[in-house]
């Protein structure tokens, strides 16, 4: 992660570079407003992160916009940086300012380059980066997420991808992970790592295939006309046909064969994608309407492959020509991470607690090794102690109101 400090470091690097980039200030504007947003914001509730990283922080972005005014920078891209970076000066506490030892310089600079925040453009141009901006720099998901409680419980979320996940798939509901503080309980702890980790599998498919519709762009042709376009990290096999359904006679899982062409056979990728285990997706129209959720069961070096299929109803067609898009998430990874998160119970501590959830610094030696129990550590324990006693109190209760609901 990383910290105020090396983001200060990096801007005094990038300062020296900002020349080449005053032709196309959208990049350096949008890394300004990031930093904001991560490093900036997050400090203004936090009094804990009032440090002299912060502050060179602050400073940095500064010396910024000023090389930015030197060179003469007054787009629609900029006025939005300076607006976001300016509305974070107001908003920290006074309390913070009191111990800002460049209160004064940033005071003097800020009026100085308050001509930043002035539009130079008409009122249609204005309307037209409102209407950019308000697709370059959405806010982040979690700062919505962080403002209501979870939509359900993470155990109800499949631990493998859904057509739901890939196909007109919501927003998903994300909260970050706390650095800085602690997490309210177990149960907090695991429903935002739970979320974060499923994400993280998901979003590469998912994500890809959106990108891959707009540009036909892969891990491996990466070009586009419009480079400010994104590209797709998915790698797009072809297969000539897909055999019908058989079975295994080892497990009973039912499979089809699929052979790739000769192309996708001679692909660079071939030799270290499509491994065993993995998901992919398969589509008869090049990804615009048909999708299917596949897992790879067998693989062989001559381009066989043997497919399982996910979805509820196997809708694949025998004898037709499939595109095949594999993400950079490997499935088996995180299924076996996801599926141990469902597997804790909220009636019983989890390992590390005290260090996980409460962000406890101190180590403590093992029980053998220990002679005398600091106070401390007896009070720290008994509370964790009676918190999972209360949780199981409650759940009982709650199967004696309505035992019906627990059969």
């Amino acid at each position: 992660m990383l910290s105020c400090c090396s983001i200060a470091n990096f801007i005094k690097v990038l300062s020296f570079a900002i020349i080449a980039v005053v032709r196309r200030p959208i990049v350096i504007c949008r890394f300004i407003r990031n930093v904001c947003l991560w490093f900036g914001y997050p400090a203004i509730d936090e009094s804990g992160l009032w440090d002299d990283d912060l502050s060179q922080l602050l400073v940095s972005i500064m010396d910024l916009f000023i090389i930015i005014d030197k060179y003469g920078g007054n787009s629609e891209e900029i006025l939005g940086a300076w607006r976001t970076y300016f509305d974070l000066l107001n908003t920290l506490p006074v309390e913070f300012w009191r111990q800002m030892p460049a209160r004064n310089w940033l005071e003097e600079m800020a009026h100085r380059l308050e001509h930043l925040g002035n539009s130079r453009s008409h009122n249609v141009t204005s309307q037209i980066y409102e209407s950019n901006s308000a697709q370059v720099f959405a806010p982040a998901l979690w700062e919505e997420c962080e403002k209501r409680s979870p939509p359900c419980d993470y155990r109800t979320l499949c631990e493998i991808p859904v057509m739901k996940d890939i196909c007109n798939a919501e927003a998903s509901y994300l909260r970050r992970a706390i650095i800085s503080g602690h997490y309210q309980d177990a149960a907090h702890y695991i429903d935002v790592q739970f979320r974060l980790f499923r994400e993280d599998l998901v979003s590469p498919l998912r994500d890809g295939l959106a990108v891959y519709k707009l540009n036909a762009t892969t891990r491996y042709q990466k070009w586009v006309e419009d480079d400010s376009q994104p590209s797709s990290d998915l790698i797009v096999f072809e297969v000539e046909a897909i055999e019908g359904v058989q079975v295994r006679p080892s497990d009973g899982t039912l499979f089809r064969y699929a052979k790739l062409t000769d192309a996708s056979r001679n692909h660079p990728a071939f030799a270290r994608n499509l491994m065993f285990g993995q998901c992919v997706c398969l589509s008869c129209d090049d990804f615009r309407e048909d999708y299917h959720l596949a897992r790879i069961v067998e693989r062989e070096d001559t381009g066989i492959l043997a497919f399982t299929s996910m979805d509820e109803n196997d809708a694949i067609v025998k004898n037709r020509v499939y595109h095949v898009a594999e993400p950079q998430s490997y499935l088996i990874a995180y299924q076996h991470v996801l599926l141990s998160l469902k597997d804790f119970s909220p009636c019983s501590p989890i390992p590390f607690e005290r260090y996980l959830v409460y962000g406890k610094c101190d180590v403590r030696k093992p029980f053998y090794m220990r002679i005398d129990e600091d106070v401390e550590e007896v009070l720290d324990d008994a509370e964790i102690r009676k918190y999972y006693e209360d949780v199981r109190k409650d759940i009982r209760a709650s199967i004696a109101k309505n035992p019906e609901s627990y059969e």
